[in-house]
């Protein structure tokens, strides 16, 4: 498990990176513009993204209860993708180096204040699903906006 989470994270890194390449290219008008889904706009899409790393980053390192932050529509884009890549950077010290940690539970509280238990490993898995369906979602915004969308497919990562 320890290999795959790594390679899944190096991953992970990669696209992030890839994402926040072709994101920094955009227009200023199509980030707020309204788009179809539960987030509203781009902007909010993208922080959503990132903010749940964070989240997730705070509960691994022990944090029962982690408030979910007020949306904030003026957050400078660069500082919405230093905080996204800074975080996807740092996944490989939450994975750790020893297999049986991987299976230690983990304690928190959901959004709604309801305590939750999770295996580590699962955690860390749900994180990278979680920003795949996000990332998929950000590729339909930019179709919708009339916006080149753009490619993080695992196979295009094994071959740059």
């Amino acid at each position: 498990m320890l290999t795959l989470l790594y390679r899944l994270y190096h991953y992970h890194a990669w696209r992030v990176g890839e994402v926040l390449g072709h994101l920094e290219t955009l227009p200023p008008e199509v980030w707020q513009r309204p788009i179809a889904g539960s987030f509203g706009t781009l902007h909010r899409l993208v922080w959503h993204t990132a903010l749940a790393e964070q989240l997730w980053q705070q509960r691994l390192q022990g944090a029962r209860s982690t408030p979910w932050p007020d949306y904030d529509p003026e957050l400078p884009l660069e500082a919405l993708f230093d905080t996204w890549q800074h975080l996807a950077d740092r996944w490989p010290a939450f994975i750790g180096q020893d297999e049986a940690a991987l299976a230690t539970e983990l304690h928190y509280a959901t959004l709604d204040g309801k305590p939750s238990t999770s295996i580590r490993a699962d955690a860390l898995l749900h994180v990278a699903d979680h920003c795949t369906y996000h990332i998929g979602q950000m590729v339909t915004a930019l179709r919708e906006l009339g916006q080149t969308p753009f490619s993080v497919s695992f196979i295009r990562y094994t071959r740059a």
